[in-house]
């Protein structure tokens, strides 16, 4: 007899133990692979190519693959993940075709929403970064800024006595944000390398020019707040982590994320319209982004339920 036909299944536990055993990463992000990389085989196996193995995976069979879950009405941020799982996988076997597969992601029900799973955010919390990357991506993801309100805020719009922030939002707008409860840690660890560059500049040049902007740059005996026009420095802090997140987000998505967690937090639409600056709550929709996934798990919290089904079930639950 031959030996035994290897399966998906296989292909993803060998990756898993792989990253297990080789990679530091966090028992969630573990399980992140596990389970999405799964559920991408099973599509795959199911409604695409009998049989399939990490190995043997084609650009068509993805495309067939995104087909079936677009016909279905998956949520985009469900079909990033899976296929996000199955790029990782393949090329852990030697199949680089996922990867350099091109896709252009549709709309999921509003232009707007795009976001990162909780699994992914906690990624990108969790990663190496400079004190400057976690500065911003603390900003946006954790406390729901604008870039440009990151490039606008300065040393003084900061309270850490009272632990708030003063932010000018859009036309000028002033509101009072809260600190996150890692803000003072980040903001401290941050303040260590801001006053490093400052050290670094008067040094060189008693005269220096000190911004009063929290996030500068410093280059000798020169510092400069980020222009407040371009906002290309933020992007490029933000594209440096890609890589490591293995999925395309930009600091929009991240400042989203933080409304839809917020939302999933139970949180009140009115209270997360106010620390993002939002003038209603519709706006707000548009930014936590509820899509079928959502509306599935609302359904199955419904609380109003036919005593007939349940007693057909419960028959069904001792048969």
């Amino acid at each position: 007899m031959g030996r035994p036909r290897k399966t998906f299944t296989q292909d993803v536990y060998e990756f898993v133990d792989y990253i297990k055993k080789e990679e530091d990463y966090k028992e969630r992000t573990i399980r992140y692979y596990r389970d999405e990389g799964a559920c991408i085989f099973s599509l795959l196996d199911n409604h695409v190519r009998e049989g399939i193995r990490a190995k043997d995976v084609t650009k068509d069979d993805v495309f067939k693959v995104l087909d079936f879950m677009r016909r279905n009405n998956y949520a985009v941020q469900t079909m990033k993940g899976y296929i996000c799982a199955l790029r990782r996988i393949c090329m852990h076997h030697g199949n680089p075709a996922p990867q350099t597969t091109k896709i252009r992601w549709p709309q999921d029900m509003r232009p707007s929403v795009d976001w990162l799973t909780q699994d992914q955010a906690q990624k990108l919390i969790d990663c190496p970064k400079t004190p400057m990357q976690e500065m911003v991506i603390h900003l946006e993801l954790c406390m729901g800024l604008r870039r440009i309100e990151v490039a606008r805020l300065r040393i003084s719009d900061i309270d850490s006595r009272r632990k708030y922030m003063t932010v000018t939002g859009k036309a000028d707008k002033l509101r009072l944000v809260p600190f996150h409860p890692d803000t003072g840690a980040v903001l401290s660890h941050y303040m260590g390398y801001r006053n490093a560059l400052v050290k670094v500049a008067v040094s060189k040049d008693p005269s220096a020019e000190v911004p009063d902007n929290l996030i500068i740059w410093g280059k000798g005996a020169q510092l400069s707040a980020y222009s407040q026009v371009k906002l290309t420095g933020f992007d490029k802090q933000i594209k440096a982590l890609i890589p490591q997140i293995g999925i395309e987000f930009s600091n929009h998505t991240l400042r989203r994320t933080f409304g839809r967690t917020m939302y999933r937090c139970g949180v009140p639409l009115a209270t997360i319209a106010k620390l993002l600056g939002h003038e209603s709550t519709d706006v707000t929709l548009d930014y936590i982004g509820v899509d079928l996934d959502d509306m599935g798990s609302a359904m199955s919290q419904y609380v109003l339920r036919s005593s007939a089904v349940e007693e057909l079930l419960e028959e069904n639950r001792c048969a």
